[in-house]
């Protein structure tokens, strides 16, 4: 495992134990180009790293899933998850949506990398630390709005459920992009996910983990599924015409779909 460090690249070695292949496969030899979200931390003299995993389990299993009704019986409520747009919700039965944008959050990234940039010329290791550690609250509680916000979008309607696509077609498209849309690469999405869960846990609201297998390349009106159907922000079907925002239909092909991700 190896990361950036004001000192540079650092590595620490991984002991590939059952319960390692089993909750954190991303970490063993042969995933080496993973690319995830980690946050170091200190309590008292000890330092700490916190590594987030994803385990999926039957629906209708702990207090935030009451019942095992069929997906079929909530309103679901599709979450894209994005750089460009951080956030896209849809009720595609309705066909309400909701659009957050990420300008701000790279406009934040872009503002702390300057002034670690900057004092890191200085050689101000202390400051560099402290600017650090207000980003990660910033992070934090920007993370905590915005998931409050998307549980205020799902409960307007009758038996809401939260559908949220698997994070690694998230890494998959930070790679497609280009270098100066990667300023939110380390957003922390992993965070976001589970303020999410959170919130809407205290709502009685499930939350499901969806297989995101092609929901950008597929065309939400006649499920037609080409690669060459997304281009950046607009989606075009090459098979039907349909066209719509790239990530709107993204997330109305994750509300409908009853393909649970797999652990």
């Amino acid at each position: 495992m190896a990361f950036t460090s004001n000192q540079g690249k650092k590595a620490l070695p991984v002991v590939e134990t059952k319960d390692v292949q089993s909750y954190f496969p991303f970490l063993t030899s042969h995933t080496r180009e993973f690319r995830g979200t980690l946050e170091l931390f200190r309590k008292g003299r000890r330092w700490y790293v916190a590594i987030p995993i994803q385990v999926s389990s039957d629906l209708g299993l702990g207090n935030t899933y009451p019942s095992k009704k069929p997906l079929t019986d909530y309103t679901s409520i599709g979450v894209d998850l994005g750089l460009r747009h951080l956030v896209v919700l849809s009720e595609p039965t309705s066909g309400k949506r909701q659009f957050f944008s990420g300008k701000e959050v790279g406009y934040k990234r872009r503002h702390f990398r300057s002034l670690r940039r900057s004092l890191g010329k200085k050689k101000a290791q202390r400051a560099i630390e402290h600017v650090g550690q207000k980003e990660s609250r910033w992070m934090k509680d920007y993370n905590r709005k915005l998931a409050q916000d998307i549980v205020t979008f799902a409960q307007q309607f009758e038996k809401p459920m939260i559908k949220l696509e698997q994070l690694d077609n998230i890494r998959k498209t930070c790679r497609s992009m280009k270098r100066a849309d990667k300023t939110i690469h380390s957003w922390a999405f992993y965070q976001l996910k589970q303020c999410i869960k959170e919130r809407a846990a205290t709502f009685n609201i499930p939350v499901v983990d969806i297989d995101p297998h092609k929901t950008s390349q597929t065309c939400f009106a006649c499920k037609h599924a080409e690669r060459s159907n997304r281009k950046r922000e607009v989606f075009h079907c090459k098979k039907c015409g349909h066209k719509a925002h790239a990530d709107l239909n993204a997330s109305q092909n994750i509300a409908t779909s009853t393909n649970l991700a797999a652990s």
